[in-house]
Order: structure tokens, then C-alpha cells, then sequence
């Protein structure tokens, strides 16, 4: 009896993720809409970040599985791409532009950003943009947050 209720409890908590079809930047695909991103250089990181998202099972001390952007994944398009210094702008826009149209996809996109501006440390920060460049006052305040993070 109870290996017939833990084989269902399994099959509804599990399989739904597997059986029915991912929604276009759901947590069960992969596709993070990458053509929606505002540069040339910010479709390709958007990309990269998207074939090096990993499955994963676990949340915030949950369990949540989903597709997600790992240390792991951020150290492989830091070194695959490769990120540099000149990329400060864009991952900056692309953590901001994430930020405030928050779906699950933007999620992950300002995850990898921030967490290949935390992998750039110093370099990044050489070159963060000044708050005069970013407009709007909220923007200006996430922008400061963002360069706390990094620090």
C-alpha cells in the first residue's frame, strides 16, 4: 500500500514537468526569449546562458525543479563566450531591463548577468556605467544595489 501511494504521490508531483509541453520561458524550457534583448551582444550572452542552464530539483530549501542558471553554467559562458570588461554595459542593461519586466525567464537572464559581473569583480567595476548614464531614478537606485553586489 505504501509503495502504491508513494509511486502516485511521485507521478503527481514529478511527472507533470516532464509529460506536459514547456511553456515558451517556463521554469521547464529552456527558452529564455533571448531575441527580446536589446543588443547583438546581449542576444548572444542570452544564448549561451540558455544552453548552459541546468536541471536542478532543488529551490529555496524546496523542492523545485526547473531549469536554472548554476555557478556551474555562469563559469562555462564566462569562459566560452568569453565575458570581458567590455561587457560591463550589457550585462548591467541586461540585470536591469530583467529586473523590471520580471517573467521566469528574466529571472534567470538577470541571475546570469549578475553573476557574471560578480565573476568579472574588479574589471566589472572598473567599468560599471556612471548613474548619470542610466535613466530614472528607480533604475539609478538598481543600479547601486547592482554595484553593492558585486563589491
Amino acid at each position: 500500500m505504501f509503495r502504491l501511494f508513494s509511486m502516485l504521490l511521485t507521478a503527481v508531483l514529478f511527472l507533470p514537468g516532464f509529460c506536459l509541453p514547456a511553456a515558451a520561458g517556463g521554469l521547464y524550457s529552456r527558452d529564455l526569449n533571448c531575441e527580446e534583448q536589446a543588443s547583438d551582444r546581449a542576444r548572444e550572452i542570452c544564448h549561451a546562458l540558455e544552453g548552459a542552464l541546468e536541471w536542478t530539483w532543488k529551490g529555496h530549501a524546496i523542492i523545485s525543479p526547473s531549469y536554472r542558471v548554476t555557478s556551474e553554467s555562469e563559469r562555462r559562458v564566462f569562459c566560452e563566450l568569453p565575458i570581458t570588461a567590455s561587457d560591463t554595459h550589457t550585462l548591467v542593461n541586461m540585470a536591469l531591463d530583467s529586473d523590471f519586466r520580471y517573467t521566469k525567464a528574466e529571472a534567470r537572464i538577470s541571475n546570469g548577468s549578475r553573476g557574471l559581473l560578480k565573476l568579472l569583480g574588479q574589471q566589472a567595476l572598473d567599468h560599471f556605467p556612471a548613474p548619470v548614464d542610466i535613466p530614472g531614478k528607480i533604475r539609478r537606485n538598481a543600479l547601486e544595489y547592482l554595484k553593492q553586489e558585486i563589491e
